[in-house]
């Protein structure tokens, strides 16, 4: 009879921790999209929260640009009850720009500083198939620590981003490596593996992403 009795103390012990689990995670779910919806009210930017099945995430439109933080599935299970999931965050320019620069840039992988050693297919699983037609090239004295540039051409001596963008850049966490894709046809910046939610970071990835296209 005790066993019993306390089976059924452990059951419904366990029922209010997951009920409670529930009740905080879905407090925490509406206290973020809030705090990102008064973050676009105050810049006066669109939110649009995103759910579905197999996505959930936010989108952010300003002039000229859109913002995305998003999870997807492909609804294909990796282990019993749970299915395959990916993060990411991008920023990305509207329309065509036939004077935009063409170029890559992107955290160097492991703070490696010398690109001769990564294998072709890490660097192209990272900043993508288009790099093959590139060569590597310096990203200017402030951020060659940091960051490679993979470009057709010899950037200009100038070189090609303005001091605001080199700042954000350098300010950027070097823990969240990011890719900056640039060419008449588009202006990216993406981040992989990772769902950017709090205001401040989507604030200053949105920053980022526009000192980039002050600088076409």
């Amino acid at each position: 009879m005790t066993d019993v009795i306390s089976g059924i103390m452990v059951a419904a012990v366990t029922a209010v921790v997951i009920v409670a689990i529930f009740f905080w995670t879905g407090q925490a779910k509406k206290k973020r999209i809030a705090a990102l919806h008064d973050l676009c009210l105050q810049r006066g930017w669109t939110y649009r929260h995103e759910s579905g099945s197999l996505h959930h995430g936010h989108r952010i439109e300003g002039a000229g640009w859109l913002f995305e933080a998003l999870s997807r599935s492909s609804g294909r299970e990796t282990a019993p009850g749970s299915s395959d999931w990916g993060h990411s965050s991008q920023w990305s320019a509207n329309g065509e720009d036939p004077g935009r620069s063409t170029f890559i840039l992107g955290s160097r992988l492991g703070g490696m500083l010398d690109i001769s050693r990564v294998p072709p297919q890490l660097l192209s699983r990272f900043l993508g198939e288009e790099i093959a037609g590139f060569q590597a090239f310096s990203a200017g004295e402030r951020l060659d620590a940091r960051y490679v540039l993979f470009a057709r051409e010899r950037p200009p001596a100038a070189g090609l981003l303005p001091a605001r963008c080199e700042e954000l850049l350098l300010a950027w966490p070097a823990q969240l490596p990011i890719v900056v894709r640039s060419s008449p046809a588009r202006l990216s910046l993406q981040l992989a593996n990772k769902r950017l939610e709090k205001p401040g970071d989507v604030a200053r990835f949105i920053e980022l992403g526009e000192s980039l296209a002050a600088s076409d």
